[in-house]
């Protein structure tokens, strides 16, 4: 058998069974994606947001500051919603991610027969993005990444298919107002989807204009395009400037804070790194100083920068932590397992290092303890004592924290 005849045979037996066949693909493509679930840190940061919306305490990381520390609107309504209705945010954010992954494989899937003209090039194509690894990975994780996936592919799938079609009287716009609700959604999801969207809704818009006759009907085409995005945009906006008097997120002014921000933007390309911003202050409901100054407006536009991580560069200073009154405070979180005799140096600990070591030479209070907190299977989590609490101490006395002194080797003997 000739490798022609071979190919046209599968083809044949691909076409006669195709149904078939792409129900499996796109069910074993489903349980595949489920196999990698997991959630990470970041997550909880919008989990906290949603958590305080669905109590009634407002779209706050911390009760009674108004700081916009997410980027994922909508994603954090769903959330909010969820835990209304009485589920587990991280279950719900499962159900959401789930089913965004879905609506992207069917999108990219219509995306691929339209471009290609062939079902069978359009399942190859789904086969390829569904057995992607991160891809299916970020199926789940807890953030807004599949929703957001799904809504820039499905506005390109629509765009696409208007495109495609023979324009006639009259048709048309309902298509265009789809299209411009869903672009809406996908920037409320995630700012960054405005460039993806926004070369298809140029095309979008010159071929209201070219492909008519009657100014009056490319008109009227311009108006479904651009009227849903408009309103839903603009409100979301007037909300923002109402709510937390800024027009961009907190976010912006900790991850763009100089020119350079295009270079370690590429850099980041090649890191992924999440911090204890999430987790912790959202099981804990403690008031929480991101140490990133993700969540905190002050860090985020007057706190010292450091060579770090991309968008990872701002931080505190001793004396704002101070004047603050933290008590606990940690960075990336350190374990340990065995106990070590000893004091504890602040050379050995993240945050202190950067913190003490470029707020002016600002040294940590005399007498500074560390804590040795219990977690789970004999770790415990090592943090700073930086002011006394009552509480603080009494959970000492009552769960039997280890107290460990804190030295530096660079003071002078």
């Amino acid at each position: 058998m000739n490798r022609p005849a071979a190919r046209d045979r599968l083809a044949s037996f691909c076409e006669r069974h195709f149904t078939v066949l792409h129900a499996a693909v796109f069910v074993a493509l489903l349980v595949l994606a489920w196999l990698n679930h997991f959630v990470q840190d970041d997550a909880f940061i919008a989990f906290r947001y949603a958590d305080h919306l669905a109590r009634g305490q407002g779209l706050v990381f911390n009760l009674g500051e108004r700081v916009e520390g997410y980027t994922c609107f909508l994603h954090v309504l769903l959330i909010a919603a969820g835990i209304r209705l009485g589920f587990d945010p991280i279950a719900f954010s499962y159900a959401i991610g789930m089913a965004s992954f879905a609506g992207t494989l069917w999108a990219a899937f219509g995306l691929a027969r339209t471009l290609s003209g062939s079902r069978l090039i359009a399942l190859a194509a789904l086969v390829l993005l569904g057995t992607n690894y991160t891809f299916s990975a970020f199926a789940t994780g807890g953030l807004e990444t599949q929703l957001h996936t799904f809504l820039v592919t499905a506005f390109l799938h629509l765009g696409a298919r208007i495109l495609a079609t023979e324009p006639r009287a009259g048709s048309g716009a309902a298509r265009l107002a789809l299209c411009s609700l869903i672009g809406a959604l996908a920037i409320l999801t995630r700012l960054d989807a405005l460039p993806l969207i926004l070369p298809m809704g140029l095309v979008l818009a010159w071929d209201a204009f070219a492909r008519v006759d009657r100014w009056r009907e490319a008109a009227l085409r311009w108006l479904a395009l651009l009227l849903p995005a408009a309103l839903l945009l603009g409100a979301w906006t007037a909300w923002k400037l109402a709510y937390y008097g800024a027009l961009l997120p907190n976010t912006f002014y900790v991850k763009v804070e100089s020119r350079a921000s295009l270079a370690q933007g590429l850099y980041y390309l090649y890191r992924f790194v999440t911090t204890a911003a999430g987790a912790i202050p959202y099981y804990s409901r403690l008031t929480t100083i991101d140490m990133l100054g993700l969540n905190d407006r002050w860090i985020a536009q007057h706190g010292l920068t450091r060579h770090a991580t991309p968008g990872h560069r701002r931080q505190p200073t001793l004396d704002y932590l101070l004047e603050r009154r933290v008590n606990l405070m940690l960075g990336h979180p350190r374990l340990v397992w065995e106990e070590t005799p000893g004091p504890l140096y602040v050379q050995e600990y993240p945050v202190p290092r950067y913190v003490a070591g470029l707020a002016e030479g600002r040294k940590f209070p005399a007498g500074l303890k560390a804590l040795e907190i219990p977690i789970d299977r004999g770790y415990r989590l090592v943090v700073l004592y930086l002011t006394p609490s009552p509480a603080v101490d009494r959970a000492i006395r009552e769960h039997g924290w280890r107290v460990r002194e804190v030295a530096d080797r660079d003071a002078p003997q």
